[in-house]
């Protein structure tokens, strides 16, 4: 939208699925993972303090095995995170004390927090109660083996993504024929048939609820996977999105 607002020729090609992956994995394998969650928690504005929040609900109280790519604090970072705000906020209590800010900023270690015009923002580090139960991340072939051996896998996009379901776990589960456990977007319904291929969820109450309910009802749980599975591979694979592009650079030209 943006894009075509400034006069651009513009079009969305969705992520994919490659259809000969499966053939270089163990698919006899059974699923013996319940519960799996695979990508990256990168804390900031923007990015993914959403999943963190929704990531430690569902440690205290779903099977959820997390693969990560984090960046975990030392005690040392974190005790200057609380510190500067700390000192941010003592700064704010002298002046409406009547200190004036001219002379707080000449103060030792208060100074500088005396010139800000906004409280320092929380650790860019993730919950270190989140951090120790996170995995080392994995790629490629390694992620897929995963993800086939999930009974139910999660997917939660990016904060920037508020209204469009449109990341690469959406295909890379469902083409594995795995049970995947969306964040539900306006646009889900165009990829995927929300609760007979892939199960969507709004908030973490919900996401609990749902992943409880699949994890005891293996008919149910399966059926889904593999709708989804078909679906991916009918709609949503690498060769699609090929002929799409194909289509669009004709019509330019």
């Amino acid at each position: 939208r943006e894009f075509s607002a400034l006069g651009l020729k513009t079009r969305h090609l969705n992520h994919s699925f490659d259809p000969r992956i499966p053939q270089r994995i163990d698919c006899s394998k059974p699923k013996k993972i319940e519960f799996s969650f695979i990508g990256s928690v990168s804390k900031g504005e923007g990015f993914h303090m959403k999943r963190e929040k929704l990531l430690m609900e569902l440690v205290r109280k779903t099977p959820i095995q997390i693969w990560g790519n984090i960046s975990s604090a030392t005690k040392s970072q974190r005790f200057k995170a609380f510190l500067s705000r700390f000192v941010y906020d003592l700064t704010g209590f002298a002046v409406k004390a009547g200190i004036k800010k001219e002379f707080l900023k000449k103060a030792p270690v208060i100074g500088s927090s005396a010139g800000r015009l906004t409280r320092p923002s929380p650790s860019n580090y993730i919950d270190p109660k989140l951090a120790c139960l996170i995995r080392e991340p994995v790629y490629g072939l390694q992620m897929y083996q995963l993800l086939k051996d999930s009974k139910v896998t999660l997917n939660t996009h990016i904060d920037y993504a508020t209204e469009g379901a449109s990341n690469m776990r959406l295909f890379e589960a469902t083409g594995m024929g795995t049970c995947l456990l969306t964040d539900r977007k306006d646009n889900l319904s165009e990829l995927f048939e929300s609760d007979s291929e892939v199960v969507s969820y709004k908030d973490a109450e919900e996401c609990i609820e749902k992943v409880n309910y699949l994890l005891s009802h293996e008919k149910e749980r399966e059926t889904i996977a593999e709708a989804g599975r078909k679906k991916a591979l009918k709609y949503h694979t690498i060769y699609h999105r090929a002929e799409q592009v194909d289509e669009y650079v004709k019509s330019i030209i």
